[in-house]
This record gives C-alpha cells, structure tokens and sequence, in this order.
C-alpha cells in the first residue's frame, strides 16, 4: 500500500474486502454505480441540468444495461446493497449503512419492487394512461369495513391531508383507532388526531398522533397555523408491527388534573409515552390524518399512498 500510496479511503476500502472476501468473491457491485447514475438523472432534472426527456432517455439507457445484467429484482437489490457498503467502509460507516440499507433492500422486496415485473419490455410504448385519483376517508371500493385514504395525485407533495368527526369512542377522553399502511413510502407518518377544537375553523387545534413502517412515533401539537413545542419527540418503538398492510392500535388516554392534562399514548396496548400539557387542548373530536412524502419519494401515479383506518 505505501508502494502504491493510497490514499485512506482505498485502504480502508481494501481492508474491508479482505474482512469480508466470502460476502464479496461472487459480486460485481456494479448495480451501485448504475444505480447512482440514474440518481444523477433525477437529481440534474430536478436542479434543472438536463429536460426530462434528456432524463429519461439516460435513465432508460442504464436500465437496459441493468435489466441484462441481472435476473431479479432481488439479485440487483443485493448486488447494489453490497455495493453501498463498499463505498461506505472508505469512511469506516459500513455498520450504520448496513443497519440503515438492509432493512430498506427486504421493504422493497416485499413491496414496490414486487409488483414491477424485472423482465419487463423496456421498448415498449407507454399506451396505458393511469388515471390520477384521490379518496379522501372513505368506504373503499374493496368495502373492507374501513375509512381509506387514498392519492397518486402530484399536487398533494409533501402535504398532510386530515378529516375529523365528533369523537366516536363512547369515553370522550379515550381516543382509539386502527390503522395499517399498504403502499407509499414508508418513512411517512399516518395516525390520528385528537382533542380536536375546530370552535374556529380558521384555526383549529389538536395533537397529533402519528406512527411510521420504520417502527417511529411522534406525538405534536397545532395550535391555530402553528406548531407548538413538541410534547412526544420522534422516537423508535419496539410495539409497532412494522412493514406494510400491518395494523397498528394507537390509543390516547386523557386525565383532567386541577391544573393540567395528562396523555398516555398506547401502540398495541403497551404503554409507549406519557407527557402533562399546563395548556391542553380541549376539543372533542377526533381525526385520522395521513402524510404524503415529496416527488422524490413516492411513485406516483403508479403507486399510490394507500392508507386504511378502523374505528
């Protein structure tokens, strides 16, 4: 190496191939390379590089490439994931991209990935139109007995789309719904509100109580057009059945206190967090609420965001 004067990264990057040479024997990692080039085709269209169509056409070209070089979805998953390593063990990060990646790689097999035939005609012209649709909490077509929330719709980015009714749990301070996720991306939050006080409706306030697939949670609280301090940061959860078309039961139970209000949160029937708000929130309704991640992120119009609830 010193014959050679690498720098630290190639050494690094040597040594972790020489630890791991029986994960590494039979890989190529070139599905990281072309992975990242059609990154870049994303990222130059969007900082406007390139038009879209100079986008597609590239990002179309390495698709080729990697639809000869690999038999499934699975196959150039792991050959890109290893890849990823590679490049991580020059800064020594390996472990915490191995942590990070690998659950990634198994939620994309069992989801988006899944759904796309690997040996599909890359020539083919695009003759099917899909139709953008929105369902905004209702029965869905499929009549599972739940409320629905479901969009491909572009303009809905990065928002958060919510609907609320007086509250239907017969103890007006215990606020319980279940819920599950079946497409959109996963590390999006969806949950429900509650204490809803909508007495003016250009400012409502409430608490919301949202869950992710990633196995987080996080309790915050509206007030008018603003948020105030956060009573239950972003926190993992070892209660949430993780992954999709899995339910969750979030629960919220309220104490009136001479001078305060004391929450817990249940995930599952477990006890998860508890918080004392000096200045509750004293509205009666509750809410389901669902967030829809930036363009980037989701799949739209292929892939909606598909959320079901259950009261």
């Amino acid at each position: 190496m010193t014959k050679y004067e690498w720098d630290q990264t190639k050494i690094n990057r040597f040594n972790y191939i020489f630890n791991n040479w029986n994960r590494y024997n039979n890989r190529t990692i070139k599905a990281w390379d072309l992975g990242r080039s059609i990154s870049l085709c994303r990222w130059g269209f969007n900082v406007g590089f390139i038009t879209e169509d100079e986008a597609w056409k590239k990002i179309f070209h390495y698709a080729r490439i990697i639809q000869s070089l690999y038999n499934s979805w699975e196959e150039y998953g792991y050959d890109y994931f290893m890849g990823r390593l590679f490049w991580a063990s020059g800064f020594r990060e390996e472990e915490s991209y191995f942590a990070r990646t690998e659950t990634v790689y198994r939620q994309l097999l069992n989801s988006y990935w899944s759904w796309i035939d690997w040996h599909i005609d890359l020539d083919q012209s695009e003759t099917t139109v899909i139709p953008v649709k929105t369902i905004r909490f209702l029965k869905p077509d499929d009549n599972d007995g739940t409320a629905q929330y479901s969009t491909n719709d572009p303009a809905l980015y990065n928002k958060w789309p919510y609907s609320y009714s007086p509250n239907p749990n017969p103890d007006p301070n215990i606020y319980e719904c279940r819920i599950k996720k079946i497409s959109g991306n996963n590390s999006y939050g969806f949950g429900i509100l509650f204490c809803v006080d909508d007495a003016d409706r250009n400012n409502i306030n409430f608490y919301r109580f949202f869950i992710t697939l990633n196995g987080t949670f996080t309790i915050a609280k509206r007030i008018g057009n603003n948020w105030a301090p956060t009573p239950v940061s972003w926190r993992n959860s070892s209660f949430i059945n993780t992954g999709y078309n899995e339910y969750n039961t979030l629960r919220v139970e309220r104490v009136d206190n001479e001078k305060n209000a004391t929450f817990r949160i249940f995930i599952n029937d477990n006890l998860a967090a508890a918080f004392n708000d000096d200045n509750p929130i004293n509205g009666s309704k509750a809410g389901l609420v669902v967030s829809v991640n930036i363009m980037e992120m989701e799949q739209f119009p292929y892939i909606p965001v598909d959320v079901r609830f259950y009261f």
